[in-house]
């Protein structure tokens, strides 16, 4: 490519001109992906850590002002398992109670313990449950 010099005369580049240019684009590439490189990585590696922290949910149930599990809306649902606030990742701040039984009743309802008021849960096993505290 042409360019004119300080005094306005048209001049053509010499080869070694063209190849200094070429030298300073491929060492700015590598100089750019040098510094790119290990913060994709680290996002990427950081993602997967936090993903690998979240309890698999088991399932999600609806329950009533007493914690009395009144629909199960996927998944499943035990004796032994663990109530969470219904969110996307439960952690142990979101633990709510133990799933039991209900005394006095031969149709095996379940419960959450601690639970207020009509809400949905998460549900995750005990042993997700423990590996959160």
């Amino acid at each position: 490519m042409q360019h004119r010099d300080d005094e306005g005369n048209v001049v053509e580049p010499s080869a070694s001109a063209a190849g200094q240019g070429a030298d300073l684009q491929r060492r700015r590439l590598v100089r750019g992906v040098a510094v790119a490189v290990p913060t994709i990585i680290t996002l990427r590696s950081g993602g997967a850590a936090a993903v690998s922290l979240c309890p698999p949910i088991k399932g999600k149930a609806a329950v009533d002002d007493a914690g009395v599990i009144t629909t199960v809306q996927s998944g499943s649902v035990a004796a032994d398992d663990v109530c969470t606030a219904a969110v996307e990742c439960p952690q142990a701040g979101d633990l709510i109670g133990d799933v039991v039984p209900v005394t006095g009743t031969t149709t095996g309802q379940l419960r959450c313990t601690n639970v207020t008021s009509s809400r949905s849960v998460f549900i995750v096993s005990e042993s997700s449950a423990v590996s959160l505290l």
